[in-house]
């Protein structure tokens, strides 16, 4: 059986990065920037991207959460969502098209508002 899995898998490559366990969030972060800044300016790079779960590997991430106006669920009731962290380019790099709203920014961050 055939799926689409959403995005063209025939130009995207893949690389993954083990990085010491030491470093803080801000070195991991530069790391990465700098580490992308130079990935795009190789010959015939069109769009690169930092993922921390790439598509179909099972490494999600979940967290609990509240929905505003709603009663709080009694403890260990909480709703939870899989989520993996991104790097702005990331749905561009696997030429994912986009539906409504935007693509994620540089702009957005952990503490950015997104309503």
């Amino acid at each position: 059986m055939r799926v689409d899995p959403g995005f063209d898998k025939d130009r995207v490559l893949a690389l993954q990065v083990f990085l010491s366990r030491n470093q803080k969030a801000d070195q991991v972060i530069g790391f990465f920037d700098q580490s992308l800044e130079k990935i795009r300016t190789l010959p015939g790079v069109q769009s690169a991207a930092v993922v921390a779960s790439p598509p179909f590997i099972k490494l999600e991430q979940d967290a609990p959460f509240t929905i505003q106006g709603q009663p709080a669920p009694s403890k260990g009731r909480e709703p939870s969502a899989f989520y993996t962290e991104v790097s702005p380019d990331y749905l561009t790099a696997l030429t994912v098209p986009l539906r409504r709203g935007r693509f994620f920014t540089k702009f957005d961050k952990q503490d950015s508002a997104w309503w």
